[in-house]
């Protein structure tokens, strides 16, 4: 806005205009003569403005001229729609900023009765001047007749704007707070801290920009003012948030009682008597023990009560007796103390993160990137090359050799009358490349077919074609049905091809919600199964590095054979026992152990008839903690039937003796 050139018109005539500024300008008129004035000529101003202008014109001194620097006081307009009227001005005006925005919309014309550019002659200065100051004029007046009405449609869009703004914000906060692993409690705290948040900034926006609104002059002059209010209005936000939230239950609390209150009044009061039937005739109802209690039947002795006053529970630091802590090993279950096996899967996000990747989501292939950059000559200038991206077809190919002679009207009876580019692909822009039809500089139809078929357009032609194969496959291309391309460059038409098309199936399946997915993952071989095998001898001769753990067995506390028939018994509860679906099926490598173990060869363990055995107790020492622990076990191998029959498998089971574990696996 320009105020360089201002103008004291305010709405009024010219004459009414210039007596009111007369009488400002005069020395000795006093406040009531410019009040007489005005209710004179039908307007009103602000009795209090009018003395307070008079009072700041005596500090000066009287001056007869006009200074625009001290106005005098404001015109006060009734627009004629009262309360109403304010209070739908004050709720669009939440920033202070209606009589500006106003006059910009009056002075462009869209507003009746008003002063714009379309009927002014005027400056658009002056112009907007006018307007922004009628419509202060008008404000100033609900400020002055009804305050209340203006200031409650400023509060009720001031709440509504910031209100809007936490939509969704606590609900986004409180459920990032439970991914987060807190309680209920933190993700409530958490969601109101949000909101509470989220207010003092639109407070703190919107209290800005009114201030901003509410500031006179220019952008430097009104930022003070705009950091008042944006202190202020989050201020506000917050504060406003934070009662909210502590009135909101109680205020829940009273509607639910009172609705409760409501709905128990509504209740048709009952009648005790109104189900109990009439005595038979004759009978009358006895009333002088209605009021007294039942009272209650025995039908067994009573017990005595006994409470035992030293029975309490044991002292912290005191001892456990011995049937304290059997009482309490009868209830332990190893499964209790042990750890959870390595392979659970302790949470989906642990399962999510074992698949990441494996399979990933198909992204659309770019088509253009299978095409590649080539020069091709400029038809009217040989000499200057210019790329081109994708294969060039007949047509192309033609434009780039100077353009054909269109002789006898062949190629304006085939359609082909301008020069105007195909929206077919690699086609698009060939027009930089020269005129198709030239008939000044152009090739005759005989030379350009000879020359077509020289460059490999006609590859099922032994000598070159003639003129009416040459126009069919001019008019053909340039339709695009059958298009000519020379056949070193038929591959990447088709790769183009499939790529567009493989890009359309991967939009499509994503359109419906179901995307392309690409399986990462290996198919599993013999050689996967083989390599997962379990070992074939479980047990091993130990030595000074011995391990301490086996799978989550603490090995150092196996130190008897009553341990270690507890750790067997343990572990064949939780992994089911002997697996039936290995009998009667043993390995080579398998074989050649077992034959080593009995001091044989393969053939000769192999070669025992059915119904042989070899029982052999043995005692082996382990080494633990710098002593030699004694492991007696007996090995009985049964062979159950020869493969020299009729083919059927060879089953060996190896079983434990009572002392103490095996150390190998039944097989």
């Amino acid at each position: 806005m320009f105020f360089d050139d201002p103008t004291p018109f305010q709405g009024l005539r010219q004459d009414i205009a210039e007596g009111y500024q007369k009488i400002w300008t005069d020395p000795k008129s006093t406040p009531d003569d410019l009040l007489a004035y005005a209710k004179s000529n039908g307007f009103i101003i602000d009795p209090d403005a009018t003395r307070k202008s008079y009072a700041e014109r005596a500090k000066r001194g009287a001056d007869p001229t006009i200074r625009y620097a001290a106005e005098p006081p404001r015109l006060l307009t009734n627009p004629g729609d009262g309360a109403i009227g304010a209070g739908v001005r004050g709720l669009s005006d939440p920033i202070n900023m209606l009589d500006e925005m106003g006059g910009v919309v009056d002075s462009l014309g869209l507003t009746p009765g008003r002063e714009n550019v379309w009927d002014s002659d005027r400056r658009f200065a002056d112009i907007l001047a006018n307007n922004v100051d009628q419509n202060r004029s008008i404000l100033a007046y609900d400020d002055a007749n009804h305050p209340y009405a203006r200031f409650g449609g400023q509060l009720a869009s001031g709440l509504v704007l910031p209100g809007t703004s936490v939509e969704g914000v606590g609900l986004a906060a409180a459920r990032q707070a439970l991914r987060a692993g807190g309680s209920r409690f933190a993700a409530k705290e958490a969601a109101q801290a949000a909101a509470r948040l989220r207010l003092a900034q639109a407070g703190a926006i919107e209290g800005g920009f009114a201030g901003f609104g509410s500031g006179e002059g220019g952008v430097v002059d009104r930022l003070p003012y705009a950091g008042v209010g944006a202190l202020t209005g989050g201020a506000l936000g917050y504060g406003t948030g934070a009662l909210a939230q502590e009135l909101g239950p109680v205020a829940q609390r009273v509607v639910a009682q009172l609705r409760g209150q409501r709905a128990v009044d509504a209740m048709p009061s009952p009648n005790p008597g109104s189900d109990i039937p009439p005595p038979p005739p004759g009978f009358q109802i006895a009333m002088e023990n209605e009021g007294a209690m039942p009272s209650p039947s025995i039908s067994s002795p009573r017990l005595v009560d006994r409470i035992d006053v030293n029975a309490g529970p044991r002292p912290l630091l005191d001892p456990a007796t011995e049937m304290q802590r059997r009482a309490m090993a009868e209830r332990v279950n190893p499964a209790d103390l042990l750890p959870l096996p390595s392979n659970v899967v302790a949470s989906q996000e642990e399962a999510a993160s074992i698949g990441a990747g494996l399979y990933p989501t198909i992204k659309p292939p770019n088509e253009a990137s299978a095409l590649e950059s080539r020069m091709l000559p400029r038809g009217d200038d040989p000499e200057r090359m210019m790329p081109k991206r994708g294969p060039a077809d007949l047509v192309t190919f033609l434009r780039s050799q100077g353009g054909v002679i269109d002789q006898g009207g062949e190629l304006r009876a085939l359609g082909i009358t301008d020069n105007a580019g195909r929206d077919l692909d690699f086609a698009r822009g060939e027009q930089r490349f020269g005129r198709l039809v030239d008939n000044e500089n152009g090739m005759p139809l005989d030379q350009a077919a000879d020359l077509a078929w020289r460059s490999g357009y006609f590859p099922d032609h032994a000598e070159r074609p003639t003129i009416r194969e040459f126009l069919d496959a001019v008019d053909n291309t340039n339709r695009g049905i059958n298009r000519s391309f020379r056949p070193d460059d038929l591959a990447e038409v088709d790769a183009f091809n499939a790529a567009r098309d493989q890009r359309f199936a991967v939009e499509r399946a994503r359109d419906r919600g179901t995307p392309l997915a690409e399986d990462r993952g290996q198919p599993v071989s013999m050689d996967d199964l083989e390599a997962n095998q379990p070992p074939l001898s479980a047990y091993e001769e130990w030595g000074d590095q011995a391990p301490d753990f086996a799978g989550n067995i603490r090995l150092s506390k196996l130190d008897s054979p009553q341990s270690i028939q507890r750790a067997l018994s343990q572990v064949d509860r939780m992994t089911g026992g002997f697996d039936a679906a290995r009998r009667g099926r043993i390995t080579q490598a398998e074989t050649q152990s077992l034959a080593d173990e009995l001091g044989m060869t393969p053939d000769q363990l192999l070669s025992r008839r059915k119904g042989q055995g070899r029982y052999r107790t043995s005692r082996r020492y382990r080494r633990r903690g710098g002593q030699d622990h004694p492991v007696a076990y007996t090995d009985a191998v049964l062979v159950g039937r020869t493969i020299q029959g009729d083919g059927a498998a060879h089953g060996v089971e190896r079983a434990c003796g009572p002392e103490g574990r095996s150390g190998r696996p039944a097989r």
